[in-house]
């Protein structure tokens, strides 16, 4: 079996990276297993300096390196973040669900969107007792 091993495959593990992406994520992008990827640098990191595994896993370092401290556009932040939510991460979602509040328009009237707003005013019940007391002070005073 023919090693994936490749410059081509290897740079564009690294190129993912530096672009944001997990390892594990780039490793996908380039089709191949993310535990294979996670070997090879680990095989780099144990190796001489000058290998080209040792070459792969520095180069990888320094992609991490520069993704972590390069600035992130609004669109690159919603993208991570809606990847995130659609991984299943409850934090991602809260943060998704605030952020897009933001972006809402108030309603005109608060209540319009409240579907339980009836439910702040008087109870029938409420309604039902002041009729009963209104009519007995009707017949009281008779």
């Amino acid at each position: 079996m023919k090693s994936r091993f490749t410059p081509q495959v290897c740079g564009a593990i690294v190129q993912g990276v530096r672009g944001g992406l997990s390892i594990a994520e780039a490793a996908e992008r380039a089709a191949v297993a993310p535990k294979t990827v996670a070997h090879w640098v680990s095989r780099g990191r144990a190796e001489a300096a000058g290998t080209a595994h040792a070459d792969f896993a520095s180069s990888v370092d320094a992609a991490r390196e520069a993704a972590a401290t390069a600035g992130m556009t609004e669109g690159e932040f919603r993208a991570h973040l809606a990847a995130a939510v659609r991984r299943g991460s409850v934090a991602a979602l809260r943060l998704w669900w605030t952020v897009n509040q933001h972006d809402r328009d108030p309603p005109d009237d608060p209540d319009a969107d409240d579907p339980f707003a009836v439910l702040d005013g008087p109870s029938r019940l409420d309604q039902l007792d002041a009729d009963f007391n209104y009519r007995e002070d009707d017949n009281h005073h008779e």
